[in-house]
């Protein structure tokens, strides 16, 4: 759980877990972000993000009700959008499985980053560079947002734990159906990619083959 106040100059947009309770004007050509996030989670969870070149792309409300945001550098929106085109349908497939989001609206967020993604809650931070390789935005964001099952609010004793939510949450298929390719001439070493065509019985190839592996879902225990 966190509430902060944070005073940022006016020309940025400031993030936190949860939407502002309220922006307030300052004389000093400076605004004041009032946010409070209850929802339990652990302290690496916290997130603040500051800039003025995002562009909020808000996405349709899911099946479940869940509004998903992503915060795109405004000269990379065609390549956010590509990024995400799946997220809605990860959401749908894990909330089904898992059971309900409890985290309120989903943001992720391209910044600098400091290599791949980062689950913290409800503000996912999505390393900038990924999105010039149009192979690795969509499996990152589907494999921060399965962390809002394992990782977030299903958390470990100790470090030496850590491997289980890990594991999880790079394993999960999410439940996506749209192939991903890189563009000409990207760097995209390690890529992988959801192939076309699976469904939530199938497990995606997260390898460089594009086939869809059959196998039978165990009931829950």
């Amino acid at each position: 759980m966190v509430a902060a106040r944070l005073t940022f100059p006016a020309a940025l947009t400031v993030l936190l877990q949860r939407p502002p309770r309220g922006v307030t004007e300052n004389a000093d050509e400076t605004r004041t972000w009032e946010y409070e996030a209850l929802t339990p989670m652990p302290i690496y969870d916290l997130h603040i993000g500051a800039y003025d070149q995002w562009v909020d792309q808000e996405t349709p409300a899911a099946a479940n009700g869940v509004t998903i945001h992503h915060y795109d550098y405004r000269s990379m929106v065609a390549q956010g959008n590509a990024a995400y085109a799946d997220i809605h349908d990860a959401m749908n497939f894990y909330t089904d499985t898992f059971g309900p989001y409890r985290w309120g609206p989903m943001s992720f967020l391209q910044e600098p980053a400091i290599g791949g993604g980062m689950e913290h809650a409800t503000v996912v931070s999505m390393e900038e560079t990924m999105f010039t390789c149009t192979s690795r935005g969509p499996v990152v964001a589907i494999h921060e947002l399965a962390h809002h099952w394992s990782g977030n609010p299903v958390r470990v004793a100790t470090w030496n734990d850590l491997w289980p939510p890990r594991a999880s949450a790079t394993t999960s298929p999410g439940g996506t159906s749209s192939p991903t390719t890189a563009p000409p001439g990207a760097s995209c070493s390690g890529r992988r990619s959801f192939a076309r065509g699976c469904s939530p019985s199938t497990r995606c190839a997260t390898t460089r083959s594009s086939r869809c592996a059959r196998r039978t879902r165990r009931p829950t225990p």
